[in-house]
């Protein structure tokens, strides 16, 4: 099995990397986070013309035929350049209305007419069924969505959005919050039997996190390599370095787990794992990477680092609320220790020949 980035998947990148770098890359999360610019119509629609929203949809359904490794590459050029936007919510969103069947809106959401926001159950106090979403949800970047998307292990669907005149900002200044109560009946569902949306919006997140942790080690590599102290770079010195190296480590960890755990989801079962544990060990992976090379790239560019103008900023936020999404780290540490068999220590002690 060849894990490396085929022709395609290259071609893929190469253009997602041009068109966020020009359209939603960091200057433009800054103008958003300042209130000077917001992500469009204009802005999705070019998204799905380039086939996005779709991407890993059937050709007979109004897809590109691609597969989750594809999709993978766009979220992590996502990640890299910290895009704003609800790029993930979008492409759920269609995948769940077309394979569910709801014909309308997934016409909407292909082409960027329809707008989608995640929906986060707030725990112990949401139910989400396929005939009833109820109970109080966190909703990300509701302003001007049609839908929400609200996934579970068990099902995904699509609810209609609510009034997000209140939402206020969150951690990541590029996406706003609010906390709705819901109690409405689904546009759309997709059972995960039919479709594991819950996991593949696992790896996508996990795809983004990993992009990020990416771009802040170039980040922290760059400012190392021209950044001088005592008249020579600051890389030079064993502190720096050795930061460089972590996050370097941390990074190539991540994208290495998040590659099998794709494929094995994409493999139609011929890969023989526990999906839920890798798709969780992987964002729990992205997430740590993210998180802290998002930290570190800040100690390396020192009080530059702390700037609001500074790019690391961005990534640090976006890596905390993404993070939080699907269940956030307890359900990756549950979904983990439910996949790892634990056998009884005195059980193994005793087979050793030892008194238990």
């Amino acid at each position: 099995m060849d894990v490396l980035a085929d022709a395609d998947q290259a071609e893929i990148t190469a253009l997602a990397r041009e068109f966020l770098t020009e359209r939603l890359g960091p200057d433009q999360a800054h103008a958003v986070a300042d209130g000077r610019a917001v992500v469009d119509a204009a802005l999705l629609g070019r998204a799905a013309e380039l086939g996005w929203f779709g991407l890993g949809l059937p050709e007979s359904r109004g897809g590109a035929g691609y597969g989750l490794l594809e999709e993978i590459a766009v979220f992590r050029e996502i990640g890299r350049a910290v895009s704003p936007g609800p790029l993930l919510p979008m492409v759920l969103a269609a995948r769940i209305a077309v394979l569910g069947g709801a014909d309308s809106q997934a016409e909407g959401l292909l082409s960027g007419t329809l707008r989608a926001a995640w929906a986060e159950p707030v725990p112990g106090a949401a139910t989400v069924t396929a005939e009833r979403v109820s109970g109080r949800f966190a909703s990300f970047d509701p302003e001007r969505a049609d839908v929400l998307v609200v996934v579970t292990p068990e099902v995904a669907v699509l609810v209609p959005a609510p009034d997000g005149s209140a939402a206020v900002p969150s951690v990541d200044p590029t996406i706003s919050t609010l906390v709705a109560e819901l109690e409405v009946a689904p546009l759309a569902v997709l059972p995960a039997d039919a479709d594991p949306v819950y996991l593949r919006g696992l790896l996508l997140s996990a795809a983004a996190l990993v992009g990020s942790a990416q771009r802040t080690t170039e980040m922290a590599v760059e400012h190392a390599g021209t950044r001088e102290a005592f008249g020579r770079p600051i890389g030079t010195y064993q502190a720096i370095k050795h930061r460089c190296a972590d996050m370097w480590m941390r990074t190539q960890a991540a994208d290495a787990h998040l590659v099998y755990a794709a494929l094995a989801l994409d493999s139609g079962g011929k890969v023989e794992a526990d999906l839920p544990g890798l798709a969780h060990g992987a964002r729990s992976l992205a997430a740590e990477a993210a998180a802290r090379n998002g930290e570190a790239v800040v100690q390396v560019h020192g009080a530059m680092g702390y700037t609001w103008e500074h790019d690391s900023g961005l990534h640090i936020g976006r890596a905390e609320v993404l993070r939080r999404w699907f269940g956030g780290p307890a359900a990756d540490v549950d979904a983990v220790l439910a996949s790892v068999p634990l056998s009884d220590p005195r059980t193994t002690i005793s087979q050793a020949g030892e008194t238990p």
